[in-house]
C-alpha cells in the first residue's frame, strides 16, 4: 500500500511521484522529503537526524510507503504527523542501543 500524507496533517505535503528539487535539497535546509519511501527507510533517516533507533513492532506497517515533506521540525512534531496521518504509535523505551541512541518502538 502507498499512503500519501497530505498537508492537512501538519508538516507533511504531497510531493507527487517525482519529488524533483524539493527532495534533493530538503537535507540542505535540515528537512526531509519522502517520495514512496518505505517506513523503515523514513524512520532510519529520521533516527539518524535525531539520534534515535526505531524498532517496528507492527509488521503490518512494514510494506507501507510514505510521500511527504515533514520539514525540519523537532522529533516529537514529526512523529505526531505520522500518528495523525496513519495512526502509527511510538513508544519510547527507558534504554539505549549499543551506540547510545534512544530506542523507540513503532506500533
Amino acid at each position: 500500500n502507498i499512503w500519501y500524507i497530505c498537508g492537512v496533517f501538519g508538516a507533511f505535503h504531497i510531493c507527487g511521484r517525482n519529488a524533483g528539487p524539493s527532495k534533493a535539497l530538503a537535507w540542505k535546509d535540515g528537512g526531509f522529503a519522502f517520495c514512496d519511501t518505505p517506513l523503515e527507510e523514513a524512520l532510519r533517516q529520521i533516527g539518524n537526524r535525531f539520534c534515535v533507533s526505531f524498532t517496528v513492532k507492527n509488521k503490518a506497517l512494514a510494506g507501507k510507503c510514505y510521500t511527504g515533506n515533514p520539514g525540519s521540525e523537532n522529533l516529537q512534531t514529526i512523529l505526531q504527523d505520522f500518528e495523525l496521518a496513519d495512526g502509527i504509535r511510538f513508544k519510547t523505551l527507558d534504554k539505549t542501543d549499543g551506540s547510545g541512541r534512544k530506542i523507540m518502538e513503532v506500533y
